[in-house]
């Protein structure tokens, strides 16, 4: 969203936007990516995918992860993939691939877990 700074960060959960040169924005999805946060989060996703064609997800130390976060990821990155939407991932931890593959969603992230 304009005028925050792309360096605030937000509290676990609340996942806050910040416009980028360019024509972008991050959303960071905070500490939490599971269900109390999916309509916040998705509030977010909508709101940039109204005014960018490039968002950047910054998943940066979710404390949780559930079935309903990963969900709305992969429903976002089809949605994306459809209105021709560039997704970049930014600190993707491994615990999301784990619950991607564990939901048969493996393909959901082409980028690699960070170490």
């Amino acid at each position: 969203m304009a005028g925050e700074s792309p360096d605030e960060n937000p509290a676990p959960g609340e996942g806050k936007g910040s416009d980028r040169p360019g024509g972008g924005t991050v959303i960071r999805c905070g500490g939490l990516l599971n269900i109390s946060q999916a309509n916040h989060l998705r509030d977010l996703l909508h709101e940039a995918s109204g005014q960018h064609d490039v968002i950047t997800l910054d998943l940066d130390e979710p404390e949780r992860i559930d079935t309903a976060g990963v969900q709305l990821l992969y429903s976002f990155i089809n949605y994306s993939k459809r209105n021709g939407i560039l997704l970049q991932w930014h600190n993707v931890p491994p615990a999301l691939h784990e619950m991607a593959a564990q939901l048969g969603m493996k393909a959901l992230l082409q980028h690699p877990p960070r170490a």
